[in-house]
C-alpha cells in the first residue's frame, strides 16, 4: 500500500524503562556515576509513580521484576542507549568511570569515538563524540593509547 503523506517529525525521546534487580543500587549508579537527576513521577490522584531519573533531558523509569518481566533483560550488545558527550569531557568520563570501577570498551564507529559500558543490571550504553571523519576519531582514540573496536 502506497502512502501519500510523509511521517510527521518525532520531537524527542520522552522516556525509556528498565527492569532492575535492585532499584536503589541502580538509582545510585545513574545519579552518582552518570550524574542523572532524581525525578518525582508521582501524579495527583494517581498515587506514586516509578522510581525515575532524568539523564540528558530523558526520563528513565526503574521497575521491579514482575510476572511479565521476571528479571532484567538487557539484550545483546547491539541493543544499547547512546548519548552524545562533549569532546572536552571524553577523558573526564574515562577517569570518572575508572574511579567507580566501571569497565569500559572503546570503539570507532563511523566518524565517532565512543566508550561503551554497562549499568549494574547489564544494560548497554555508549557515550559518543562525533568527529569530522572516521580517521580523526581513530586518531583521537589512538593518541590516548586506547584499544578499540573498529
Amino acid at each position: 500500500m502506497a502512502v501519500s503523506t510523509q511521517a510527521p517529525t518525532v520531537e524527542r525521546i520522552d522516556h525509556w524503562t528498565l527492569v532492575s534487580s535492585d532499584i536503589a543500587r541502580t538509582k545510585r549508579f545513574y545519579t552518582e556515576v552518570l550524574g542523572a537527576q532524581s525525578r518525582d513521577r508521582s501524579q495527583p490522584g494517581r498515587g506514586g509513580g516509578p522510581v525515575a531519573v532524568t539523564l540528558a533531558n530523558t526520563t528513565i523509569d526503574f521497575f521491579e521484576p514482575n510476572d511479565q518481566q521476571q528479571q532484567p533483560a538487557p539484550g545483546g550488545e547491539g541493543q544499547h542507549h547512546a548519548y552524545v558527550i562533549k569532546y572536552e569531557d571524553f577523558d573526564t568520563w574515562i577517569e570518572r568511570f575508572r574511579s567507580f570501577g566501571v569497565p569500559l570498551q572503546f570503539g570507532n564507529f563511523g566518524s565517532r569515538m565512543s566508550m561503551m559500558f554497562e549499568d549494574p543490571d547489564g544494560y548497554h550504553f555508549e557515550f559518543t563524540v562525533p568527529q569530522e571523519s572516521r580517521e580523526k576519531a581513530r586518531q583521537e582514540l589512538t593518541k590516548r593509547g586506547l584499544e578499540f573496536h573498529d
